[in-house]
Order: structure tokens, then C-alpha cells, then sequence
């Protein structure tokens, strides 16, 4: 039973680790506010990377963190 536990609470873990939500919306013309929520690890980085490459260059963005953690990988991504 305890190694059962042990299972179901690492998937959930993982699940979300994963499963971190971040979007894009455009504001108004050169404006765009991207928001992370929920737990942001290294393994969010790839759905980050696709999100923010959907903001053309040149434009305003604001980024909205609402994490309940923030990996340093993740945090060292929204810098570059």
C-alpha cells in the first residue's frame, strides 16, 4: 500500500509539473501580455519557448507570473 502511495504522488507530481499554463493574449496593436501559472519547472520550457515565439519582435510584452514555483531554469528562460 505504501509503495502504491509512493507511485500515485510522484504521477501527480509530475502531472503538475507538466501541465503548467501559459499563454499569450494580445492586448492592443505592438501589445501582448503573456501569463505562467501554476508550477513552472525546466520540463515547462518547451511550451514556454513555443508561447513566447508566437510574440513578434519589436513588440511590448508583459509577462504575468502567477506560480506557485518557479525553477531557476525557468526563471533564467523569461530573463533571455
Amino acid at each position: 500500500g505504501v509503495l502504491i502511495g509512493l507511485g500515485l504522488s510522484l504521477l501527480m507530481v509530475l502531472r503538475r509539473a507538466v501541465r503548467s499554463g501559459v499563454h499569450v493574449q494580445r492586448l492592443e496593436p505592438g501589445s501582448w501580455r503573456v501569463v505562467v501559472a501554476g508550477t513552472v519547472s525546466f520540463l515547462a520550457i518547451p511550451r514556454l519557448s513555443r508561447v513566447l515565439a508566437q510574440v513578434p519582435r519589436g513588440t511590448h510584452v508583459v509577462v504575468e507570473v502567477v506560480a506557485d514555483y518557479l525553477d531557476h531554469a525557468a526563471q533564467d528562460h523569461l530573463a533571455g
